[in-house]
């Protein structure tokens, strides 16, 4: 392969990692305002069972999942706390010591196409430790939800009985 060759290689290469930097903290972005919309529907459904729980069969339970909601939001937010995240370019000291060594462009090129490799690997790993975060409040919000309807029910059905 001749240099010209090789150079456009490591060229495009490095434009490529770095556009998937970019598109990463974009996906970031994306979760963030997901989590943060589940956590507003979550504080908005706790609201509502404080506001309207004593108009409820069983007016303790509906303020108890209330709470339970209120926990819920908390574990969607927490997922948009901040994190160690990298976005695309490079600083001039990672550029500074392939100066210093007077390296060839493609070999300066494909260290920073390397680099960014491993600070794509770093990101989807944050991705997946926020993403861990959200999923567990759907299934903690329904399990709330079950609670509450059930307790609910069966104020209902007390109230039936008496």
């Amino acid at each position: 392969m001749d240099s010209d060759s090789a150079l456009d290689i490591a060229q495009e290469a490095l434009r490529q990692s770095e556009l998937m930097i970019e598109d990463t903290n974009h996906l970031a972005t994306s979760a963030d305002q997901r989590a943060m919309a589940l956590a507003a529907t979550l504080a908005t459904v706790a609201s509502l069972l404080v506001a309207l729980g004593g108009a409820t069969p069983a007016p303790f339970f509906a303020y108890l999942s209330s709470a339970g909601f209120i926990v819920a939001s908390f574990m969607a937010a927490s997922s948009c706390m901040p994190r160690d995240f990298h976005i695309r370019g490079h600083w001039f000291r990672d550029w500074k010591g392939h100066i210093d060594d007077n390296d060839r462009l493609i070999d300066a090129l494909s260290s920073q196409a390397k680099e960014n490799d491993d600070r794509i690997d770093k990101n989807y790993a944050a991705l997946k430790v926020a993403g861990k975060s959200t999923r567990r409040a759907f299934p903690f919000s329904f399990c709330v939800f079950a609670f509450f309807a059930g307790s609910q029910l069966g104020g209902v059905y007390l109230r039936m009985g008496a």
